[in-house]
């Protein structure tokens, strides 16, 4: 089940990526998912992630798909309330595992999958300073170097 939670949390931000953690607890504890402490976005902030702001123009056409997808608004909102892009990137994939299973996402074929995954890659770095997010890219560290 854990390892399902992970794949599900990886696919939402990197599923091209093809590879998913074993989150598999070795002692039998109960792992607990990270969560930001970002507190409340400002309306700035939030006017950055639906790209109504010249910060994020190029990701209004990525925030309009994803909004018009119920699951994928709703990892959206549910990321934002928890504040995971103020995480590093890989706690992020981690922080979104909640959020996948509200909206109700049972399969990594999900087409809410690849909306999250446009929307977020465009918003983190565009939205990072105004928002206070990392500016990491879930799975980025993970990349080979150029």
């Amino acid at each position: 089940m854990r390892k399902a939670l992970a794949c599900v949390g990886l696919g939402l931000w990197l599923s091209s990526l093809g590879a998913c953690l074993d989150l598999e607890p070795t002692t039998g504890v109960e792992q607990q998912l990270p969560q930001g402490d970002g507190g409340a976005l400002s309306d700035e902030c939030l006017a950055c992630t639906r790209g109504d702001s010249a910060l994020a123009l190029d990701c209004a056409e990525a925030y309009g798909r994803c909004a018009e997808n119920e699951a994928c608004s709703s990892i959206v909102d549910c990321s934002l309330e928890r504040s995971c892009f103020n995480l590093s990137g890989s706690e992020q994939i981690n922080c979104s595992i909640p959020c996948g299973f509200e909206a109700g996402l049972t399969s990594l074929d999900d087409p809410a999958i690849q909306l999250v995954a446009a929307w977020s890659g465009c918003i983190i770095p565009a939205c990072s300073e105004v928002c206070g997010f990392s500016g990491e890219l879930p799975g980025a560290q993970d990349l080979p170097a150029n």
